[in-house]
């Protein structure tokens, strides 16, 4: 083979090797690649960037290769499996991140309204949603957790589930104020960048705890591998308080939460174990 030859050969040589390399962690594109087929702005679209990702209705799922975008109907649901990643894109103006077992549903899209209007159904894994601020329309999104109603209007914020401790964490990773309100327990209260908040099966959202840039040190973490620690281990500190137990009346079942004291970070639920440590 003459000098030339091998020259030629090259460029082949080095996509084959690319080709090899490529992980199954793509970055998704521009949002202008979600609307690449000419759908309509108004559409809702599904992308997966690793495999692991499905749309369907109940117990009917389809998977969705990596790469690859389908179209998302009111009322079907898009999940990801512990190891996947997708971006829901509903219109122009919301993004939704699914990762670590987590999925939502589009209960409610106004797109024509005077006020735009999202409503989502969202559980389990994480959740993060970039809403972009609309300066010529009024907008609200709705999301509906286990635990929580949060609202938002311009905002970036995650959901965050700890299914073990029965608890949802609420991170506003840039809010305005009055921006973003989350309610549980007949009780609203509001969020702004940099803060959290905990909410549980029973009783109203946690005190602001300071999040900083240690909730989105943890998220990209959590993209690409398992995190290190839980989110309620990096932001709370360990309980601190000395409670008798004499003067607690009837306990509660177990599996099922109840306050058993109160630091200087507000209630301290205790959940008795089902199973027990002896099996």
């Amino acid at each position: 083979m003459t000098p030339g030859k091998y020259l030629r050969a090259w460029p082949v040589l080095w996509l084959c090797l690319l080709s090899a390399c490529t992980t199954n962690n793509v970055v998704l594109g521009p949002d202008q690649t979600v609307y690449q087929d000419g759908r309509s702005e108004n559409h809702i679209i599904v992308e997966a960037a690793r495999d692991g990702v499905f749309i369907g209705q109940g117990d009917q799922r389809q998977a969705i290769p990596v790469l690859q975008q389908a179209p998302l109907a009111i009322d079907q649901m898009a999940a990801v499996d512990a190891e996947g990643r997708a971006n829901v894109h509903i219109g122009s103006q919301l993004t939704m991140e699914l990762l670590k077992a987590s999925e939502v549903r589009v209960e409610e899209y106004l797109p024509e309204a005077e006020t735009v209007e999202w409503d989502i159904w969202q559980s389990g894994g994480i959740t993060v949603f970039d809403l972009a601020e609309d300066p010529d329309r009024q907008q609200r999104l709705t999301v509906e957790t286990a635990y929580s109603i949060v609202q938002a209007t311009g905002t970036r914020f995650a959901v965050i589930t700890e299914a073990e401790n029965a608890l949802e964490w609420i991170v506003a990773l840039d809010a305005k104020a009055g921006d973003l309100q989350v309610t549980a327990g007949d009780t609203t209260e509001t969020l702004t960048t940099g803060e959290a908040r905990w909410v549980t099966p029973a009783g109203a959202p946690g005190p602001v705890i300071s999040a900083g840039k240690n909730a989105e040190a943890w998220l990209a973490q959590a993209r690409n591998s398992d995190p290190e620690v839980q989110l309620s281990e990096l932001l709370l500190a360990p309980a601190n308080i000395l409670a008798d137990t004499g003067s607690i009346g009837n306990l509660a079942p177990p599996g099922t939460p109840f306050e058993f004291g109160r630091d200087t970070q507000g209630e301290v639920m205790l959940t008795f174990d089902i199973q027990g440590i002896y099996g």
